[in-house]
């Protein structure tokens, strides 16, 4: 992993995932890219076109003496934690955010990772990227996305539930899983919600493919739900980050359903890290 991406609205939410974007990056060496998008105002009527110029110039000045303003913020939360050391590039860029977004990714070209913060889509940003479209984001990216609740603390990555079909997709994922974990000296928990006997067949071969890597492989017996029966398997064994192939849709369009998160609130404690 050489070069994360953490797109940033300065919210409480995005600072408290800024400090998991961190971590991942120092932990990698990794080149964290924080990114803003802001949005001139739509100007309508007749209005001399000298006048439309200053507008948009003192627009863009203003973004950019905030952006300054917030980039001390976010380097006192990186001395805070002992971060200072990490390479931050801060990024301004006017457009609408998805757009906007998918450009800088597309020119980029060697970002491995996107981080950032969710509450339950309150905020502009939230709403274009993990909004009632989060699974169609996720899929029209070609790269992991790390989600972080407001309510997570980073404390460390100790423990990783990663919840798989058995498909030769998710073996991919694992491995990239694997080399997270091995940064963090993290245990990951391969879990399997299963419907059939073929379960433990699929377990054996999985159990030799990955001997010797840190994960233990475990079958779960289904109980009301398979989403229920995976958070509850998280909250048990007090897991730090789930992880997934977004081909999971089900999964991921409930974790990120507010009528979810009143029921069980746990989950809104744990970042979501979703493989293409």
């Amino acid at each position: 992993m050489k070069k994360i991406l953490f797109p940033t609205d300065f919210s409480e939410t995005a600072n408290n995932a800024l400090v998991f974007a961190l971590n991942i990056a120092k932990k990698n060496n990794a080149v964290l890219d924080v990114f803003h998008v802001y949005k001139k105002p739509i100007i309508t009527g007749r209005i001399p076109a000298k006048s439309v110029i200053d507008y948009n110039l003192n627009t863009e000045l203003k973004s950019f003496e905030e952006f300054k303003e917030k980039s001390v913020i976010m380097h006192k939360i990186a001395d805070d934690n002992n971060l200072a050391d990490v390479d931050m590039k801060l990024i301004l860029e006017e457009g609408y955010f998805p757009d906007t977004l998918n450009v800088f990714i597309d020119k980029e070209k060697d970002i491995d990772l996107i981080v950032m913060g969710t509450n339950g889509a309150s905020s502009y940003m939230e709403k274009a990227f993990f909004g009632s479209n989060t699974v169609h984001t996720i899929e029209s990216l070609n790269m992991p996305v790390l989600s972080v609740p407001v309510k997570a603390k980073f404390t460390s990555i100790n423990s990783i539930a990663f919840t798989t079909l058995f498909k030769e997709k998710d073996k991919a994922a694992l491995k990239e899983l694997i080399k997270l974990a091995l940064k963090f000296n993290a245990e990951i928990h391969c879990v399997h919600v299963s419907k059939n006997k073929n379960s433990a067949v699929a377990l054996e071969e999985w159990e030799k493919e990955f001997a010797g890597e840190p994960v233990n492989f475990k079958i779960l017996e289904l109980s009301e739900s398979v989403n229920k029966t995976i958070l509850n398997y998280v909250k048990e064994q007090k897991i730090d980050l789930i992880a997934a192939v977004s081909r999971n849709l089900n999964f991921f369009e409930e974790l990120f359903s507010p009528s979810f998160t009143k029921k069980i609130s746990y989950e809104s404690d744990i970042p979501i890290y979703v493989f293409k």
